[in-house]
């Protein structure tokens, strides 16, 4: 069907129908007669005038016949090759390819192919000239080409000196910057250690020493409020009163110590640590609270766990101060190499830009822990109202 469909310049179906012959040998492995289809689908595409197409596919065709040693069909492969290479300009090739399939026709019509063979020569020899006058002439612009860049190369060699210095000097100051913002993060970063440091040795004093020392008042107080109350009796309710105020004293005491080094950190970890702060901090202001950990790794350090920690401290102390949120939601998740902390509210919103432009310390004390943490701060006010911040810092 290809072959004739070709017989009769219908291309297009010739072209599908080879194809569906392809298809039909390679299911089988039959390579051998692939050779047919191919030819014919080569000439389909020559006679489209797709002649870049037809030579690759006759290529690929011929390429067969030379791995099996096949001797038919020869000359239609070859006139596959002469129409193609004369179709694309190259004579040369078309020239070859033409002595090749003429001299296996019969020689009735020798003296036609003699003439096409006169022609496609001619036409050879006239782009073998055209090709030396454009040598030529690429001979000439080259040796222009020699004399300008000759004038230019004092120009050329001036500007890459000047590039030179100039990209040295920047590299050095760039190496300068980064070794100013180096001493400064180590900087930041001793003045956090010194800060806990000093909370923890703040909490462990409160907690060992005023807290005792109330609680043993507390106690004292206790039984001499007992044996006032059986002499004088109508003093009790001043005892009693008294005594409620040390406790809450003692409560008090005990819950800056918590506040400035939470132990709970230590013995349970940071998700612990997050929800008891997160019910610590909001829910006697009578807010909403939902905490959310996930996907969290067996173990943090711990510089990060205390950082992560001040962080959210900071975070619910503005919901706290300026949101008049009713619900506030704190997660802590992984996500790939970086630890995710997120505060949102439905409050009025805060606006964080806005804060470290005037240089807020709340704000201020956020970014520097951050920055000392190597990660990134993002906030954005919710639709239609709210916060989001998103604190992400490396595991």
């Amino acid at each position: 069907m290809g072959h004739v469909l070709n017989e009769r310049k219908r291309y297009t179906e010739s072209i599908s129908w080879c194809e569906r012959s392809m298809a039909y040998l390679t299911e089988v492995n039959r390579e051998a007669n692939m050779v047919y289809p191919l030819c014919n689908m080569a000439t389909a595409y020559i006679g489209l005038g797709q002649y870049a197409k037809g030579l690759e596919v006759n290529q690929r065709g011929w390429a067969i016949m030379q791995k099996l040693k096949l001797q038919e069909p020869l000359d239609p492969y070859h006139e596959n090759f002469a129409n193609a290479y004369a179709g694309m300009g190259d004579f040369e090739n078309a020239y070859k390819w033409h002595k090749i399939y003429f001299t296996r026709i019969d020689t009735i019509t020798q003296n036609d192919n003699l003439g096409k063979i006169a022609n496609i020569e001619a036409k050879y020899n006239l782009a073998k000239k055209d090709q030396e006058i454009i040598e030529q002439r690429a001979e000439n612009f080259r040796q222009r080409v020699v004399l300008y860049s000759l004038l230019a190369a004092l120009l050329a060699v001036a500007v890459l000196g000047y590039l030179f210095y100039n990209r040295f000097r920047l590299r050095k100051k760039a190496e300068l910057d980064a070794a100013i913002i180096r001493e400064q993060k180590l900087g930041l970063s001793a003045v956090i250690e010194a800060q806990e440091a000093e909370r923890k040795r703040i909490a462990r004093d409160l907690h060992d020493g005023i807290a005792q020392e109330l609680v043993a008042l507390k106690l004292g107080f206790d039984a001499l409020s007992r044996r006032v109350g059986k002499a004088v009796p109508e003093e009790s309710p001043r005892f009693a009163e008294l005594g409620e105020q040390l406790d809450n004293s003692c409560t008090e005491v005990r819950s800056i110590a918590h506040v400035m080094s939470p132990p709970v950190l230590e013995q349970q970890g940071l998700a612990p640590s997050l929800e008891l702060l997160l019910r610590h901090t909001l829910q006697h202001a009578g807010l909403e609270t939902k905490f959310n950990a996930h996907d969290l790794p067996l173990q943090l350090d711990e510089m990060t766990e205390i950082g992560l920690y001040r962080l959210a401290q900071e975070l619910l102390n503005n919901v706290v101060k300026h949101a008049r949120a009713a619900k506030v939601m704190l997660e802590l998740y992984s996500a790939g190499p970086d630890l995710v902390l997120r505060v949102e509210d439905d409050g009025t919103g805060f606006d964080f830009e806005a804060a470290r432009s005037r240089g807020t310390m709340g704000v201020l004390n956020i970014l520097s822990r951050v920055s000392t943490l190597g990660g990134e701060f993002f906030s954005e006010r919710k639709s239609p109202h709210g916060t989001v911040a998103l604190v992400r810092v490396p595991m």
